[in-house]
């Protein structure tokens, strides 16, 4: 009876032992483990992908369309850790029209479409809004994505008084603001079309609009839109220029090749 009791108290004591807080250590210590592989691995994957980008551009501008593919196709998985998935595919549609193989590039496009719906790469495959490859269940969730329409007095006096259409105007503030209308960017872009203080000033002077407040929707929104409306003639109606100049400046997108 007292060995069954020294037994006992001997599995007690080894119960009471720190044994589960060094197993608790060691599965921590594994798991640590396993997400500093995990993340090491997605640097990895990231790194090579933007070496292959990066080659495989250098490639395309000497004019060998077949080796940009190449160097674009290397890893399967490596558009998924690109900083802009879209823009792979993008490019590797373009190279395989180019090197004539259109059925490669056709199921591409499908697959553009439906995993990046609106991102600017699929919007490059069809310009004019039109786009064959995209299902039914994408142009419902595009119409849901882009429904939103608010601010909708200011937008139409915006809209009257520059000539810039209603969707633009709510396109820009979109992609700008997510019609938040308080925010204030970290350059000090303010409000819903996130306008810089200076520029605001220099367009509402062109546009007569005195004592303007940007901080208030109307005077935003319409300012706003002025500003789109002079980029849009500056860069004689190239969408792509404008709204890049709308955003990063007028001065940089100047500097680009033409």
């Amino acid at each position: 009876m007292q060995e069954k009791s020294s037994l006992i108290s001997n599995i007690k004591s080894k119960i009471n032992k720190p044994v589960s807080g060094k197993k608790a250590l060691i599965s921590i210590f594994l798991i640590v483990m396993l997400l500093t592989s995990l993340t090491l691995a997605v640097a990895d994957m990231r790194r090579q992908a933007s070496v292959n980008w990066k080659d495989g551009w250098t490639a395309w501008k000497a004019g060998n369309p077949e080796q940009a593919l190449s160097c674009w196709t290397k890893n399967s998985l490596a558009p998924n850790f690109a900083r802009r998935p879209a823009r792979i595919y993008y490019w590797r549609i373009r190279a395989l029209d180019e090197l004539g193989r259109n059925k490669e590039a056709e199921e591409l496009r499908i697959k553009l479409s439906e995993k990046f719906p609106t991102d600017f790469y699929t919007f490059m495959l069809s310009p004019n809004g039109a786009n064959s490859y995209v299902s039914k269940e994408v142009l419902l969730k595009k119409a849901k994505l882009f429904y939103p329409r608010p601010w909708g007095e200011e937008v139409s006096r915006a809209s009257h008084t520059t000539g810039l259409s209603k969707k633009t105007i709510w396109s820009v503030m979109k992609r700008e603001s997510k019609f938040l209308n308080n925010v204030v960017s970290k350059s000090g872009a303010i409000g819903l079309m996130q306008l810089m203080p200076i520029t605001a000033k220099n367009v509402a002077k062109q546009m007569g609009i005195e004592d303007a407040d940007i901080s208030t929707p109307a005077d935003n929104i319409m300012i706003g839109a002025g500003y789109y409306s002079i980029l849009d003639k500056n860069f004689n109606g190239d969408l792509v220029r404008v709204t890049a100049a709308y955003n990063a400046g007028e001065t940089v997108v100047t500097k680009w090749d033409t």
